[in-house]
């Protein structure tokens, strides 16, 4: 994955999470940066940016998740409570969707990447959920 494909992969998983990009505009009471979607200028000024679950960052190369545990299992927790069934084990990362489960529909394997290296499991595992956004995305268009 080259450094664009990456700033694209956190700027959609920032947004799936429901963070939104404020850029910055002279004059506006609103401070530039990855901030909880549809946040006033007042809210912003009462939360500090202490508190990761209203402020992510400044800027989208500010983004981790790519490169933190941290940031990323945000993301996997959303992906299990809307019935995506993640497995990470030594040589494979699987993301299926289970969503159709009580419909009858069998489950679906959205996104699979093997892992080469211990040291490469994290961005096997940003490269999986990138992958099943798009796919969530793809399922709402049609």
């Amino acid at each position: 994955m080259n450094k664009e494909e990456i700033i694209e992969g956190n700027k959609l998983i920032a947004q799936f999470l429901g963070y939104e990009y404020i850029p910055f505009v002279p004059g506006s009471e609103l401070e530039a940066g990855w901030w909880v979607s549809d946040i006033t200028s007042k809210k912003q000024k009462m939360f500090s940016k202490m508190f990761r679950d209203v402020f992510l960052c400044r800027k989208h190369s500010d983004l981790k998740f790519y490169s933190s545990w941290d940031w990323i299992i945000d993301a996997v927790w959303q992906l299990e409570t809307m019935n995506f069934y993640i497995s990470i084990t030594s040589t494979i990362i699987t993301i299926e969707d289970y969503s159709g489960v009580n419909k009858g529909i069998k489950p679906e394997v959205v996104a699979m990447e093997f892992v080469q290296k211990r040291k490469d499991k994290l961005k096997n595992l940003f490269t999986c959920v990138v992958n099943t956004i798009k796919y969530i995305k793809t399922r709402k268009n049609e």
